[in-house]
Order: structure tokens, then C-alpha cells, then sequence
């Protein structure tokens, strides 16, 4: 059932010809209200090091090690990118650059029911093949997936302030922007940098594309609550399991929406809005409840409304899909495939091919000339 008395995208005619004013107080309420707000952030030094190659059939993939200090206090990160070695353009094919945040999470790591064992979540090699250059950000080292935080995490050399202070998936979208920013450092030149993410690495990316330009498009698998699905009428995963069970993914003031969705001075499709005018890819799983698929669905009908203002073609259909067929428009496309909670090779190679169709970055906003500069004082 679609919900009603939805906060709106654009409110009135100012809204729609004064995009970038509504987009800041759009971003603004998320901020204050769900994620909080990122620091000024200034690094006294930054090192990223090589620290390890490794040769695939006809790929090669190098790891980083990515490290920030202020004062004698460091956090640190590790990130590797897979690119095509017997091609010139290897360093400047299109980049997609996947959000971590499981590194550390032996258990979901070794769980049968994900296809990290496989390649599925993020097939680096697929992609390669394909003419992108793979990239993975590791950003569960750079801040704990945990309440607690320890001494080299990121939000203890610059802690949250008050209760919009920032939160754990605010310093991952962080951790996403500072890697992007050091590809060009590292020889990889293309300006278009597809940022993408599973479960709450989903999430992460669709909050880093709303914050940070560098990314030019977005793929988000089954982001639910907080990310891709409206919160007013979700069923599966709401407010309430969130900030019970992982409080550290939003600020403190998000917990005062906890049974009390309606309260919220937005819904997520306004979030998504924010990506506006690049291109996004959102996927779910047609058994996957706790996430609520047709929610996800549903702030994509919402979000290709909006498209549909802004002169751009909308969702092909505006029907709850009953087969795993991409529904597509100018700048955003869906499918739900059957099964659980889970990114597989299949969800990718829809996901490819609307990149390489809408992509190219024909009509992209998101360059490197334009992004915020996470922090860099060097």
C-alpha cells in the first residue's frame, strides 16, 4: 500500500526552478534529523602506500593502505582497485567504487547465504571485463561498525558534536569521498566514479552520492530502512530496530522517530532526490521482508515523479514489478529479483548495462573540481 501525506520533493514552483536552494534544505534536514552532521575535518598529514599486487587474467589488482593523522593520532584504511593491465586505458576506464563496510565482519563474511565467497557482492574481475576499473573501499576500518570506537577510528580523532553529530555510515560515505579523491593521485584519471554498496553499504552510498559530487552515478542493493525504502508504512526493519540495534548508524536525534515515522520532516525519497541529476541504479530481493521491497519500489515511483518535473523521462511503469525485468527511465532503474537479502553477478550484469547506457556521464554533474575536500590539508 502506497503512503499518503508524504513530505514533498518540490513544494511549489520556487522549488522546482530553484533546485540547488531546496536541494541544501533538503540535505540539511537529513543531516540534522538521520545522519548528522560530518566535522571540519583538516588532516595534519595523509600517506597512502602501496602495499600489495597481485596478477589476475588479464587484470592486476593493487591495495592501498590509506592513512590520516592529527597529531600523533591516526586512523587508517585499506582499499584496493582492479583495473585492466593489458590495456593502456586501464587507469582511465569509468570507475565503480563499492563501500565496505563488512571487512572486519567475519560472520557475514563467511555466511552461505551471501555471495561474498563467490564474487557476488562485489565482482571486481566482472567489472574489469566489462571496462571499469573496480574499486573497494574498506570503510569498517576506518571507523568500527560499532557503538564503541576505538583509539585509530576516525570519529575519535574528530568525535560527533551534540545530537546531530555525525554517525558510523556518515563516516563511511566520508571514507568513500577520501578514496575517490586519492584515485587521480594514483594515476586513475577517469572523472566518472560510480559509487555502490549492499545491505547497509547500500545505504553508506546512497548517502555519500547525496553529499559528495565526486560520484557520478550510484548502484544501491537493498539499502531498506534508511536507505532506498520510504520509512512511513515499511513493514520488515524499521526506526525502532535501527537505533535499537545499531545506534551507531545515525545520530542521536534520529531516535526520537522511533514509532513515530510520521514525525519525520522527510522520507527517503527526498534523499534520493538528492543524487539528482546523475544516474541511479536501486535493486532489491522479492523475499527479502526485512528490507520491504515494495517500499524500496515505492521511493522510486516517488523519485520518478520528481525526474518527471525536472523534464527528465520517468520509470517506465509505476507498477510493483512481477518479474525480475529492469524498469527503466532517463536517470533511474529498478528491479527486484526473487530470493533473499543478497548481491549476486546477476543483479550486476543489469546494473552494467544501464550504466554503460545512461552513462558516459552524458549530462553529469559530478567532477572532481567540485567536490568537498575531505580533510586535505597537504
Amino acid at each position: 500500500m502506497r503512503s499518503t501525506d508524504l513530505p514533498s520533493i518540490i513544494r511549489n514552483k520556487k522549488d522546482l526552478t530553484r533546485w540547488d536552494s531546496r536541494r541544501s534544505e533538503i540535505l540539511s534536514l537529513i543531516e540534522d534529523n538521520m545522519f548528522g552532521r560530518t566535522p571540519d575535518i583538516v588532516f595534519d598529514r595523509t600517506q597512502c602506500t602501496l602495499t600489495g599486487t597481485e596478477f589476475c587474467p588479464g587484470a592486476v589488482r593493487e591495495t592501498y593502505l590509506l592513512r590520516v593523522f592529527k597529531g600523533s593520532s591516526c586512523a587508517s584504511m585499506s582499499f584496493s582497485v582492479m583495473y585492466d593491465s593489458a590495456s593502456e586505458a586501464g587507469k582511465s576506464a569509468p570507475v565503480i567504487l563499492n563501500i565496505n563496510p563488512f571487512s572486519r565482519n567475519a560472520g557475514i563474511l563467511s555466511n552461505p547465504k551471501y555471495s561474498f565467497c563467490n564474487g557476488g557482492v562485489f565482482p571486481a574481475l566482472l567489472l574489469v571485463k566489462h571496462g571499469f576499473a573496480a574499486v573497494q573501499c574498506n570503510a569498517d576500518e576506518f571507523s568500527s561498525d560499532s557503538a564503541e570506537k576505538g583509539p585509530d577510528d576516525i570519529m575519535t580523532l574528530f568525535p560527533p558534536q551534540g545530537a546531530n553529530g555525525w554517525c558510523t555510515i556518515d563516516a563511511w560515505a566520508f571514507a568513500g569521498a577520501l578514496v575517490a579523491q586519492r584515485l587521480r593521485e594514483l594515476g586513475f584519471t577517469s572523472d566518472s566514479i560510480c559509487v555502490s554498496g549492499f545491505s547497509r553499504g547500500a545505504r553508506t552510498a546512497l548517502w555519500a552520492a547525496a553529499k559528495y559530487k565526486i560520484f557520478t552515478s550510484v548502484y544501491a542493493c537493498q539499502a531498506g530502512c534508511c536507505g532506498s525504502a520510504i520509512h512511513r508504512g515499511k513493514t520488515g526493519e524499521t526506526i525502532s530496530d535501527i537505533t535499537r540495534r545499531y545506534p551507531q548508524w545515525s545520530c542521536n536525534k534520529f531516535k526520537q522517530y522511533a514509532g513515530h515515522e510520521e514525525e519525520l520532516p522527510f522520507d527517503q525519497h527526498m534523499m534520493l532526490s538528492l543524487i539528482f541529476p546523475r544516474p541511479l541504479y536501486i535493486s532489491s530481493a522479492r523475499e527479502d521482508s526485512w528490507s520491504c521491497p515494495e517500499k524500496e519500489f515505492e521511493a522510486c515511483v516517488l523519485l520518478s515523479a520528481f525526474h518527471e518535473e525536472m523534464g527528465y523521462r520517468g520509470l517506465e511503469s509505476k507498477v510493483y514489478p512481477s518479474d525480475s525485468r529492469t524498469v527503466e527511465g532517463e536517470l533511474l532503474a529498478y528491479h527486484v529479483k526473487d530470493g533473499g537479502h543478497d548481491c549476486t553477478v546477476e543483479d550486476w550484469e543489469k546494473v552494467i548495462r544501464f550504466l554503460k547506457k545512461s552513462g558516459k556521464d552524458k549530462g553529469q554533474q559530478g567532477q572532481r573540481n567540485n567536490t568537498e575536500d575531505c580533510g586535505h590539508k597537504d
